[in-house]
């Protein structure tokens, strides 16, 4: 697909140079040296417009005993604006904290059993996921900040990291009509986490009560 946008422009710089010329050479080393230079961000935004809403992994569910598919899971990945969130999770997520240069980062699964080939005697599915915090850590800076306190009657001076807070907020649909929502604090370190608080709850059972 870049190469049929570099040739359509080679085709309008022909159509509007005329012949062969100096200055249609110099053209053409130009379109090509931007290609260069522009071919990687242009093949991962094509990239990104092709599978944008798609999801990013398959799964699929297997009964040991007779090697059958009794479900299967879909998976995304992607960074969404807070605007394209579902309503409730806009609302658990702005109650009290404002949204700063913050950037939302979305992992959703869905998976679908079917009731015939599953196994005898089990009626729901339990799944564990396990977030790591390392990767992104990595890419918080160094910087240290300084705070003086007293110790025994005198200022001491100590260093302290810059840190960083994560809002977690999960929301959990299965057979129940009422879905379960929690958010967490997160302060984070490059040194690793300091504090997860959980904010808030909501969930059917509690909206009765």
């Amino acid at each position: 697909m870049v190469m049929a946008f570099v040739s359509l422009g080679v085709l309008q710089l022909r159509s509007a140079l005329g012949d062969i010329t100096a200055l249609f050479v110099l053209a053409m080393a130009l379109l090509y040296a931007m290609r260069e230079v522009f071919k990687d961000d242009l093949r991962n935004t094509l990239w990104r417009w092709l599978r944008k809403g798609r999801p990013k992994w398959r799964r699929q569910y297997l009964d040991p005993t007779r090697n059958a598919v009794v479900g299967r899971q879909l998976e995304w990945f992607d960074y969404k604006r807070f605007a394209s969130l579902a309503a409730d999770i806009q609302k658990m997520r702005r109650r009290t904290v404002a949204q700063r240069e913050e950037v939302v980062l979305h992992y959703r699964s869905s998976s679908r059993m079917s009731p015939t080939r599953f196994l005898s005697g089990y009626e729901h599915t339990r799944e564990t996921l396990n977030l790591d915090i390392s990767m992104l850590t990595r890419l918080m800076s160094k910087g240290k900040h300084h705070i003086y306190r007293l110790k025994d009657g005198q200022a001491v001076r100590e260093g302290v990291e810059r840190r960083h807070l994560f809002n977690l907020v999960i929301r959990e649909t299965g057979s129940e009509d009422t879905p379960y929502l929690a958010r967490w604090k997160v302060v984070v370190s490059r040194s690793g986490i300091v504090d997860v608080e959980k904010v808030e709850e909501s969930s059917g059972m509690q909206e009765k009560k």
